[in-house]
């Protein structure tokens, strides 16, 4: 896609997940519909939290 890193989002639930999207360059989205805790994702850095796959979706197709 060509496209650099800090303008491709790295979506997880757990802190391996964002570590990994900071580690590349990606802008992190941390989803509390997994295993990590809202806790464990903030304290890994990631970008934004967001609750549900709704969310997401609203996030990444807004209206």
């Amino acid at each position: 896609m060509q496209l650099p890193p800090e303008h491709c989002p790295m979506i997880g639930d757990t802190t391996v997940d964002i570590l990994a999207g900071k580690r590349a360059g990606a802008q992190t989205v941390g989803l509390l519909c997994g295993f990590g805790t809202e806790g464990e994702l903030r304290r890994a850095g990631t970008d934004i939290i967001l609750s549900n796959l709704r969310e997401l979706h609203e996030l990444l197709f807004p209206q």
